[in-house]
């Protein structure tokens, strides 16, 4: 997965607010389907969960397994959840949105601030920086977190037919 993120706000200079909403969440989405396929047991079935009107074909649904499955913690889920409302409303809105809006920029209030190692918080006004800021630290989560744990694996069913004599019966 590793991604270059130090130019990743750079990447959206000079984009809409709606280009970099609707850019930014698929980028992630894609990003966080890979990182679920990555954990999920290696069998062609799998590619199907993702299809058309499978289970985990939307990013809601990628978002709520992420968690499930344990691959991110309840604030990345909750951002998660923050970024595709953004996404879904500035892709089915018809009128222009921006960041400056009051409807967008109380919704990115709810993305959570950055706590710094020292124990303090970064907190991120403006609303556009916000928004890129989660996407990233989430891009950044997944990155680290693909390394840290392992694919599961298909489990194998073994078993012994006894006959009672022999079990003891």
């Amino acid at each position: 997965m590793l991604y270059d993120y130090n130019d990743f706000q750079k990447n959206y200079e000079g984009e809409s607010d709606r280009s970099v909403v609707i850019l930014a969440a698929s980028f992630l989405e894609q990003t966080l389907e890979g990182y679920i396929r990555t954990k999920l047991v290696e069998a062609a079935p799998v590619s199907k969960l993702f299809e058309g009107y499978a289970p985990l074909s939307t990013f809601a649904a990628k978002i709520d397994i992420a968690f499930a499955l344990g691959l991110i913690p309840v604030h990345i889920h909750d951002d998660l959840r923050t970024i595709k409302k953004l996404r879904n409303l500035f892709a089915h809105k018809p009128d222009s949105l921006s960041f400056s809006s009051s409807q967008v920029a109380d919704i990115c209030r709810n993305l959570r601030d950055i706590k710094r190692s020292d124990g303090t918080t970064w907190e991120i006004a403006e609303a556009r920086s916000r928004y890129l800021n989660a996407v990233l630290f989430s891009l950044m989560h997944m990155d680290a977190q693909a390394a840290r744990t392992d694919r599961l694996k298909v489990p194998v069913f073994h078993f012994e037919v006894v006959e009672d004599s022999k079990a003891g019966a």
